[in-house]
């Protein structure tokens, strides 16, 4: 199985979610953190802060064709989409983003990579926002969570990435 990145810093969930991806899109690559980090950070114009929707939007996109994947932003939130596209071998990036609280410094905001290993299990990578989490494996609840979380914040707090690597 392919050894994936772990968050290094604070920030960086946005460039890992990416790097994670090439790695997942080509197993057979090893794709170091150490030069790819700085180049994706640069491209997703990751700061302290953090990464910015936007920019992370854009560089997903950019960073596709050699990375070997295709990317597709939903528009609308669909379970059963986002269940048939990981049946098929694909992927997907979450992005939740939580929205501003009184008392709460600096919300947080994250990216992870998720793909389903076989009917029974999703793998959630870089899960946690804290640096040097470990990869995580979920179970299919996962998307009823997803979707409770969807229920319970009628605003645009999560975006999803629908990611299928190229042969």
């Amino acid at each position: 199985m392919t050894t994936f990145a772990r968050q290094r810093n604070e920030s960086g969930c946005g460039p890992v979610a990416i790097l994670n991806l090439m790695k997942w899109a080509n197993p057979e690559d090893s794709f170091s953190y150490k030069f790819w980090y700085p180049h994706i950070a640069d491209m997703c114009k990751t700061d302290r802060k953090g990464t910015d929707p936007k920019d992370f939007s854009t560089a997903l996109k950019l960073i596709g064709p050699k990375g070997n994947y295709s990317v597709r932003k939903m528009k609308k939130l669909d379970l059963d989409k986002i269940y048939k596209h990981l049946l098929k071998g694909g992927a997907l990036i979450l992005g939740h983003f939580e929205l501003p609280q009184e008392g709460v410094k600096d919300p947080e905001d994250h990216y992870s990579l998720w793909f389903l290993k076989d009917e029974e299990e999703i793998y959630g990578v870089n899960v946690l926002r804290k640096p040097g989490a470990t990869v995580n494996i979920w179970p299919v609840g996962v998307i009823a969570a997803i979707q409770n979380r969807t229920l319970k914040n009628t605003d645009n707090d999560m975006e999803v990435f629908l990611v299928t690597a190229r042969s």
